[in-house]
């Protein structure tokens, strides 16, 4: 060894083939930094792939970035992995992408992380789907930003599912909207909760909708209220009917009154009864009427009695007869007088009996005379004591004779004596003689003069005996 360490660089470089191939590795690595520096390309290339890879690390290290570039691919992939993993970072940027493509997959899951974070984009490029793939998740966590970024949407693809889900969310973050919209399906799947939860909204807000579209439902039950909030309504109504459902009620709760409002009302639709009945009143009384109108009759009445007063006199006022229709006894009884007020006449023509019979005493006493009016026959009848005995003078005067000959007896029976007096002569006449039998003595007693002209002939007779306590306090 210490002849061979003697020998000049012109000795080596004169050195036939044969000769060359015949020093051992020991003679080799007693070379020094001179000699191997002086050494041609060529000379080294004659080396034999077992004296290569038998050069030290600390020797392998003393090689110029000329005569490493110049190693041909037999000799470089005759590099062991404890020689691969010594490469300085100076000699390894050196490295042509011819090089590393011919890499062996060992040799490539050999690298460093420091070495792999010293790779140029286009040095990453060139390793080659199947060195790419070879990455190891520490390795590919070791990528920088400017790296990560550097790499086409193409050569993303290349990377694994385990690969990709091995990404940090730092990395995730760094990731441009080319890049995050060109993964494929299969990659865009395989993103943990964890990595979806830490996207940014720049990002998330740069979603297309094809993109969004391909979350998985637990992808996209993972995305933050703050990343919720950052969907474009385009972006919402761009996601499936599965997607929507999936959304927990703090998820859409996070949704703002103006991303609500630009929901199409089929995506309204999508949501559960459970998500529909957790919106908040901000976000009930923001409904627009069109919205509010095409819900669902399962939707609408999935609404708490809280939500129905959060709707407000406008959108009452504006929901349709059908839509009206759908509330059930529960929602209408907790509708506020001043929301009953608004209700329309021809609303209140097409109340439902059942919800004729919800409308508690404060509501009925607020009806309008011209609601009062208004109420069908079928209403009219359903009307109980109760809900008749609050009804004031004037709501009595609107009455018309239809709906007077609705009233039950019993309703009839029960009206207080001041209430009585306020029926006009024309709905007194309009009395069956059923219906006028029905009277207290109490209330014959204060029957107007004017009342007791109006009755017929028929209804007289009726009376019998009664006939006596006509108007005697009237």
């Amino acid at each position: 060894t210490t002849q061979v360490a003697a020998l000049t660089v012109a000795q080596l470089n004169g050195l036939g083939t044969t000769n060359l191939d015949e020093l051992s590795t020991t003679q080799l690595n007693s070379l020094t930094t001179a000699q191997i520096t002086g050494i041609s390309s060529t000379t080294l290339n004659n080396l034999s792939t077992t004296q290569i890879s038998g050069l030290s690390t600390t020797k392998l290290n003393t090689l110029t970035t000329v005569e490493l570039n110049a190693l041909g691919t037999t000799n470089l992939t005759a590099l062991s992995t404890t020689q691969v993993a010594a490469i300085s970072t100076t000699l390894l940027a050196a490295m042509s992408s011819t090089q590393l493509n011919n890499l062996s997959t060992t040799q490539v899951d050999a690298l460093t992380t420091t070495q792999v974070a010293s790779l140029t984009t286009a040095q990453l490029i060139a390793l080659g789907t199947t060195n790419l793939d070879e990455l190891s998740t520490t390795q590919l966590n070791a990528l920088t930003s400017a790296q990560l970024r550097g790499l086409t949407t193409a050569d993303l693809n290349e990377l694994t599912t385990t690969q990709v889900s091995g990404l940090s969310t730092t990395q995730l973050n760094n990731l441009t909207s080319v890049e995050l919209n060109g993964l494929g399906t299969t990659n865009l799947d395989s993103l943990t909760t964890t990595q979806v939860a830490g996207l940014s909204t720049l990002q998330i807000q740069a979603l297309t909708t094809t993109t969004l579209n391909n979350l998985t439902t637990t992808q996209v039950d993972a995305l933050t209220t703050t990343q919720v909030a950052s969907l474009s309504t385009v972006q919402l109504n761009g996601l499936s009917s599965t997607q929507f459902d999936e959304l927990s009620t703090t998820q859409v709760n996070a949704l703002s009154t103006v991303q609500l409002r630009g929901l199409t009302t089929n995506d309204l639709n999508e949501l559960t009864t459970t998500q529909f009945a957790s919106l908040s009143t901000t976000l009930i009384s923001n409904l627009t009427s069109v919205e509010l109108n095409a819900l669902t009759s399962t939707n609408i009445q999935s609404l708490t009695t809280t939500q129905v007063l959060a709707i407000g006199t406008t959108l009452v006022a504006a929901l349709s007869s059908t839509e009206l229709n759908n509330l059930t006894t529960t929602q209408l009884s907790a509708l506020s007088t001043t929301q009953v007020t608004a209700l329309s006449t021809t609303d209140m023509a097409n109340l439902a009996t059942t919800q004729m019979d919800a409308l508690t005493t404060t509501q009925v006493q607020a009806l309008t005379t011209l609601q009062i009016a208004s109420l069908n026959s079928l209403d009219i009848a359903e009307l109980s004591t109760t809900q008749a005995g609050v009804l004031s003078t004037a709501q009595i005067k609107s009455l018309n004779t239809t709906q007077i000959m609705q009233l039950t007896t019993t309703v009839i029976s029960a009206l207080s004596t001041t209430q009585l007096r306020a029926v006009t002569t024309t709905d007194i006449a309009a009395l069956t003689t059923t219906q006028f039998s029905s009277l207290t003595t109490t209330q014959l007693n204060y029957l107007t003069s004017a009342q007791i002209g109006a009755i017929s002939a028929a209804d007289l007779n009726s009376l019998g005996t009664n006939i006596s306590a006509l108007g005697l306090l009237g």
